[in-house]
């Protein structure tokens, strides 16, 4: 029982389908489209940085993918391993790995995910300064607070996507976009430019630069993440979620960590358990995302801050 915990205790795994129907849905939009079904280990629950103090470590890592080993001989299948925030140094600018906790870098990771036949893949915080320095390039898209940089302007979004070529280059086949700010302005520009039309083209500048990487390796897979899907915190939130346009060049849309919904419920877990169901039906309803591009984080349990500590007690209620 103690080895079925440890299992689980880090698992958010998300599902991704392919569906030719997509086409004529969206007729008119080239929407890349995976060969099968794909299933994905994200180790975030494993570990928590932000609302916890568990670090993630190349030990802690290693381990899953020890546990990843197990699953797949028992008969799961597992085709990505996604390592979430914050592996990278804070002055590396998403090029090093955090030496105290990878004092020998990824390679030992990515080499062992390759070998056992699981693609890795890695976070990225988009254009914000999560537990980020920013590099010099880059000072001519930061923003008047230092906390963004702009993706229309300046050297940061030509360096980013060089950089996640990079990783390409070196193995990774999954990219998680998080934590977007399509509200980022360069200096200067907050009172020149309306609030819309910097959304616009930072929008517009993210697409094209995803659409060109695309096309230079098809094989690889995006996921978005908070703030490129639009609002999460609520499934009754009245706006379109996503622009629809977005399905171009991002395979799967995450829908929202577990949270309390605001559907009423006599017991707070039950409304906990509830929400991503939720949230699934509004971005396929009142988004008009396809089932098969929602990315549902229903099944995330582990004894983390993430997860509210439950172990194996979350997701029982919640399905897509």
């Amino acid at each position: 029982m103690r080895r079925v915990r440890k299992l689980v205790a880090a698992v958010a795994a998300l599902l991704v389908l392919s569906a030719p129907a997509l086409r004529a849905q969206n007729a008119g939009v080239d929407h890349p489209l995976l060969p099968a079904p794909i299933w994905v280990y994200n180790d975030w629950s494993a570990y928590d940085e932000l609302s916890d103090a568990v670090p993630l470590t190349e030990d802690l890592a290693m381990r899953e993918l020890d546990e990843i080993k197990r699953l797949r001989h028992a008969g799961v299948h597992l085709d990505y391993y996604m390592m979430d925030a914050f592996w990278y140094d804070p002055t590396g600018g998403y090029r090093t790995w955090r030496k105290p906790e990878w004092p020998n870098g990824p390679d030992r990771w990515i080499a062992a995910c390759r070998a056992a036949g699981i693609k890795p893949g890695l976070w990225f915080g988009t254009n914000t300064l999560t537990a980020l320095d920013p590099a010099l390039s880059w000072r001519g898209s930061l923003t008047a607070d230092g906390r963004a940089m702009a993706l229309y302007a300046g050297g940061f979004l030509g360096d980013f996507m060089d950089m996640l070529q990079s990783w390409y280059d070196r193995g990774v086949r999954m990219f998680k976009l998080d934590f977007a700010d399509f509200d980022a302005a360069a200096k200067g520009d907050e009172g020149r430019l309306a609030p819309a039309e910097i959304r616009q083209r930072n929008a517009r500048a993210l697409h094209d630069a995803l659409r060109a990487f695309r096309r230079r390796n098809p094989d690889a897979v995006l996921v978005a993440f908070n703030g490129i899907v639009g609002e999460v915190e609520s499934p009754s939130v009245p706006v379109n979620p996503f622009n629809i346009h977005w399905l171009d060049v991002f395979d799967a849309l995450y829908s929202g960590d577990p949270r309390p919904s605001d559907v009423p419920q006599m017991d707070l877990w039950r409304s906990i358990d509830l929400y991503s169901d939720e949230m699934v039906r509004h971005f396929a309803f009142s988004g008009g995302v396809p089932l098969s591009r929602i990315d549902s984080t229903a099944f995330m349990i582990g004894d983390t801050g993430t997860n509210y500590h439950r172990r194996t007690s979350a997701g029982a209620a919640a399905c897509c």
